[in-house]
């Protein structure tokens, strides 16, 4: 449960940092104090997400042991309070910035409840749901600030990236996604055929990240960390390549946690 609780305030915490990524590109002002309700109410719309999907899948999580309700180390009743607080504190502050915010939160805890409702019945729906939840950040942090302009190529990375990520996250969980019916890629075309299209999808990464106008557009920082960030993710797509079992899978997913926060910076620089 420790461990499962750590994920999800480093998931929150970080889609907190992607909004002020967004805000930062939009060149938009605003006081210290504004600035940091932008990353609290991102950071707690998204624990709230996580909470809500744990509520929404306890009877299908009976067998998976890092998950708190099913092995009791968290009652419903607990899930439900917590999950209801961080919702009502991420829309207030969410509120607080203006009715465009208010309305992209509410978006994304809708996205979050279909997203539990689709990934019985269509994997890759469900990968798409939450690269598009990840890549909302930057948009959120974006319209605070009044310019979408300059958020648009991180959401578009993010897009790529996570859905990576998910497709990764997938040939780890092919055992419980398999009793649980849930149709994700692995499972219909194989671990081998999952592990090509998360090459494919980091190429289009490395391709998106170092276009010349976005270069130019993000400045040197931008260069040198996102070309770091590509080296992380090559090496570890290669790893997958050579072997698509849960052990590298589990390390491609640890070198893809490393690589955000260094894209996050690039941006931010």
């Amino acid at each position: 449960m420790a461990y499962a609780a750590l994920t999800r305030i480093y998931m929150s915490a970080i889609l907190g940092f992607a909004a002020l990524c967004g805000w930062h590109l939009s060149h938009g002002g605003l006081a210290h104090w504004k600035i940091a309700l932008v990353f609290v109410s991102q950071c707690c719309v998204f624990a709230s997400g996580f909470a809500l999907n744990d509520l929404l899948d306890k009877d299908r999580d009976g067998s998976v042991a890092c998950k708190p309700i099913p092995t009791r180390k968290l009652t419903y009743a607990q899930a439900l309070r917590a999950m209801l607080l961080l919702c009502i504190v991420g829309l207030v502050t969410s509120a607080s910035l203006g009715s465009v915010p208010l309305g992209l939160a509410c978006g994304q805890l809708v996205v979050v409840y279909f997203y539990s409702r689709i990934k019985m019945w269509s994997g890759l729906g469900a990968n798409l749901a939450t690269a598009g939840l990840c890549a909302s950040s930057f948009v959120f942090g974006a319209t605070v600030g009044h310019g979408l302009r300059g958020a648009l190529v991180p959401a578009v990375l993010t897009l790529e990236f996570t859905v990576a990520r998910e497709v990764v996250k997938d040939i780890l969980d092919q055992e419980p996604d398999s009793v649980a019916g849930v149709p994700t890629i692995p499972l219909r075309y194989g671990s081998r055929f999952s592990a090509r299209l998360v090459a494919l999808l980091v190429i289009s990464v490395a391709l998106t990240s170092m276009l010349p106008g976005v270069r130019v557009a993000y400045g040197a920082g931008y260069t040198v960390l996102m070309l770091s960030v590509n080296v992380i993710l090559a090496a570890s797509t290669i790893a997958l390549l050579r072997d698509s079992g849960q052990h590298t899978a589990g390390k491609f997913l640890n070198a893809s946690a490393a690589a955000f926060p260094l894209a996050l910076v690039a941006f931010l620089m």
